[in-house]
């Protein structure tokens, strides 16, 4: 078998304005795509759909802000982890940038951790790996 990374995680929203902003200038995403889909893209969404795709600052698998999977997975319900150098500076900076982590930063035998929520509820973990 030749499966190798996760590429992309649809994380979804009920706002994508809103959480581009969060990610985008909360969090430092950057944006990849950003377009109205038609007929033929957009599939079981239905033309109209908005393909928001958005890059983690330091790589890794993308994410798509979604709306139309609210029946199967509604906003709020998604667990994500993203990794850091160093998680006390980042705790630091998002805080200082108004984010409000769900808890101190902790420990772990995998790492040291903090957790925050997107403007859906989306919860991720900060994890500085051990």
């Amino acid at each position: 078998m030749s499966l190798r990374s996760i590429t992309l995680v649809s994380v979804p929203v009920t706002d994508q304005d809103r959480a581009k902003a969060f990610y985008v200038d909360v969090l430092g995403f950057t944006v990849k795509f950003d377009y109205t889909m038609d007929a033929g893209q957009a599939g079981s969404a239905g033309a109209g759909a908005r393909w928001l795709m958005l890059t983690p600052p330091g790589g890794g698998a993308d994410i798509t802000l979604v709306t139309w999977f609210a029946d199967s997975t509604p906003p709020g319900s998604a667990k994500l982890s993203i990794s850091c150098d160093d998680v006390d500076a980042t705790y630091a900076e998002l805080t200082a940038r108004g984010v409000r982590p769900n808890n101190e930063v902790q420990d772990a035998p995998w790492g040291r951790w903090f957790g925050i929520d997107d403007p859906d509820g989306n919860n991720w973990l900060v994890v500085q790996v051990a």
